[in-house]
């Protein structure tokens, strides 16, 4: 080749290694943010899934408390030690004192419907302890659910933020991809001969490393790597 080629062909093999190196440096920060990217979804996915369970429990809570409401307008809110000590105090007169029959029978009522008064006491009292539990649970769901949904608005933002990138990437790798091509066909339609020169040009070249590698050996200045040993064995054997 005349020396104005020898320069065209060599800015053409130098474009077409810079284009194939920017290639691999673009493919290897793709990896780089899929990965980052699967990371932020996985973690998306994650506590939407437990953002929906706490939401359910959050439904099935308030089913039960609007039960639970009911129940308790059904249900006296007398308090259970007032009626207890109602009871007491007449039952103590009713077993120590003498009264008329009719009196007699007035307290006896009076005791059985007091008896009636603190079992439905004491079942008001139990379904208040349990709607303040509920109330307690839904208010610790409820804060729960809010961290889960803040850390799904989170990370999918930044997970759109990574495709976005990636999608630059992919373009830019298309119009890399295009330019290596113009650049390859250039070459075979310019020097159908590179091929040649180029594998020649290498065979050159790292024949002339296993050279230096063996006498390095020998002098002692080099201990031989799996590396050096299949650089020798295919270019000095």
């Amino acid at each position: 080749m005349a020396a104005k080629d020898d320069i065209l062909f060599e800015e053409l093999v130098q474009k077409k290694n810079n284009l194939r190196k920017k290639l691999r440096d673009i493919k290897k920060k793709v990896v780089d943010l899929k990965k980052k990217r699967d990371e932020k979804n996985k973690t998306v996915a994650e506590n939407k899934e437990k953002r929906k369970k706490a939401t359910a429990k959050i439904i099935a809570i308030k089913a039960e408390l609007d039960v639970l409401n009911k129940k308790m307008k059904d249900a006296p809110e007398k308090a259970y030690a007032l009626l207890k000590k109602e009871y007491d105090r007449l039952n103590w007169r009713y077993q120590t004192e003498v009264f008329s029959r009719k009196r007699e029978e007035a307290i006896v009522k009076r005791l059985d419907e007091l008896e009636l008064e603190m079992e439905r006491a004491r079942e008001y009292e139990e379904l208040r302890r349990r709607y303040k539990k509920l109330i307690r649970q839904m208010k610790a769901l409820k804060e729960d659910a809010k961290t889960y949904h803040e850390i799904v608005i989170q990370n999918a933002a930044e997970s759109e933020a990574y495709h976005r990138e990636l999608v630059k990437l992919y373009d830019c790798m298309d119009e890399l991809k295009k330019e290596l091509s113009s650049v390859e066909k250039q070459l075979k339609e310019e020097f159908p001969e590179a091929k040649s020169i180029v594998r020649k040009s290498q065979k050159r070249e790292m024949k002339q490393k296993a050279t230096q590698i063996l006498e390095e050996f020998k002098k002692g200045k080099k201990k031989i790597t799996t590396e050096d040993l299949a650089v020798l064995q295919q270019h000095l054997v």
